[in-house]
């Protein structure tokens, strides 16, 4: 007879947030691991636009460090939108597939 070790959902939120770091290295963002807050960024667009992920939250957002919007880059601004949209929706598709809302 095997016994099977039920997963706490304490657990599943730590997978989680590795997910989350996994799915933004696999976009070539590197990350700041502080345990409660997590920095990414990415090389080709230096500190210019990060990400920014509490897995209390449950979400990532995107921010950028321009003091007016005529210094945005719309390419830049519409990848890093879409990029956070697809976060968004694999955290939330996994909250919900683990009953963890």
């Amino acid at each position: 007879m095997t016994n099977t070790k039920k997963v706490t959902k304490t657990e599943l939120r730590r997978q989680l947030k590795y997910n989350v770091i996994k799915m933004m290295e696999d976009k070539g963002f590197w990350c700041d691991d502080e345990g409660s807050n997590i920095t990414f960024g990415h090389d080709a667009y230096h500190t210019d636009y990060t990400f920014w992920y509490r897995p209390s939250h449950n979400n990532i957002s995107f921010d950028n460090n321009f003091r007016n919007d005529d210094d945005l880059e719309p390419d830049v601004e519409k990848l890093m939108k879409s990029i956070e949209d697809e976060v968004n929706q694999m955290i939330s598709t996994y909250m919900s597939n683990n009953n963890l809302k």
